[in-house]
């Protein structure tokens, strides 16, 4: 199972638009791993987590190329991990040179409205090249040969968020973006299905700052949910765990990956592909 990270930054991106803080200033100028785009991940260049507003960005410079993505797995609605206006030009009514085969987007409720009211005139072909399918958490279903299992995290107290759980050729991937520190519900789910996870992304939006605010993670927190994996069993020492989804008020990249690194946390940047054998 290869995972590569397209964006790994939170909804400003660093820099951010309108930042002169030294995070930011330091990113205009030296770019490299500083630079962080909105969110994404994509699995075996096929499977598709999130799909937000620099989507163009990461075909262009990632080597993404999404008529390969044959099903796009979305953990919430925000618009930084679900851009529809964009994600629809896969449907007839944006031209003829979309691929001809039906792509399957997975999702709570809230998708689905949102993809129909981004389109302004001929909302009955909102799906003629994509298929809808409804989840629900700890409800696992199969798509492109993978079982995923969504389970449920906090984040936006009006609709359902998830996590992603993703198995396949017994390897496992957990995949946490915009989420608080994990139920103890999601960890008992995962205890008690026996999975040995490969591979954790964890939010680490807020990095280096020790305060925590409701629906992200930072550093410290991803560092205990690492250890309660690792107690529950769940994960162990051959486990690889990345921190993702910074924003610019985190730290450097340099600082954050110190911290992390003395912990047994990797800290993504955009483009890092890793590769579960």
């Amino acid at each position: 199972m290869k995972i590569k990270f397209l964006g790994t930054g939170a909804s400003e991106a660093i820099p951010a638009f309108f930042c002169g803080c030294p995070v930011c200033e330091s990113a205009r100028k030296n770019g490299g791993k500083e630079i962080r785009t909105r969110a994404g991940v994509v699995i075996d260049d096929r499977l598709m987590i999130d799909f937000g507003p620099d989507t163009l960005l990461h075909t262009l410079y990632t080597g993404l190329d999404l008529s390969k993505i044959k099903s796009v797995l979305f953990t919430h609605s925000h618009s930084d991990h679900f851009y529809a206006f964009d994600l629809l030009a896969r449907s007839l009514y944006s031209g003829e040179g979309a691929p001809n085969d039906i792509l399957k987007v997975y999702g709570s409720a809230a998708i689905k409205n949102g993809l129909i009211d981004s389109v302004w005139y001929n909302k009955e072909r909102v799906f003629d090249r994509i298929s809808f399918c409804e989840i629900a958490a700890e409800r696992e279903f199969f798509a492109e040969g993978y079982k995923i299992t969504p389970i449920g995290v906090i984040h936006i107290p009006t609709e359902p968020c998830f996590m992603f759980l993703i198995e396949k050729d017994g390897k496992a991937y957990l995949h946490v973006h915009d989420s608080d520190f994990p139920t103890e519900r999601a960890f008992a789910f995962l205890k008690d299905k026996g999975v040995k996870l490969n591979a954790v992304t964890f939010d680490c939006t807020y990095g280096l700052i020790k305060t925590e605010y409701g629906g992200h993670m930072n550093l410290y927190q991803n560092i205990r949910a690492k250890e309660r994996l690792i107690k529950d069993g769940t994960a162990d020492g051959n486990t690889k765990f990345y921190s993702s989804h910074i924003c610019h008020k985190a730290g450097s990249f340099d600082d954050i990956a110190r911290e992390a690194g003395k912990n047994g946390i990797e800290v993504a940047y955009d483009g890092l592909e890793t590769e579960i054998l």
